[in-house]
């Protein structure tokens, strides 16, 4: 038995008109674009992200012991 789907696109939402909706759509996109940097360079090992949000530069990793200062 065949269910037939709907599968055309809803149609896109309306803008408001006014001065003042591209100013902030723009502060959103920046900021959409500064996350995506910025969790790429998560991928990449230069940050770290060690909670959603918040982005530090990785810790340096403690040394290790070697075999001669163990001694």
């Amino acid at each position: 038995m065949a269910v037939d789907l709907d599968l055309e696109q809803p149609s896109a939402p309306v803008l408001p008109e006014g001065t003042a909706y591209q100013p902030i759509m723009g502060v959103f996109d920046h900021e959409r674009r500064t996350r995506a940097k910025l969790t790429r360079l998560v991928s990449l090992g230069f940050l770290d992200e060690t909670e959603p949000g918040p982005f530090t530069q990785p810790r340096p990793h403690a040394p290790t012991a070697s075999a001669d200062q163990r001694s």
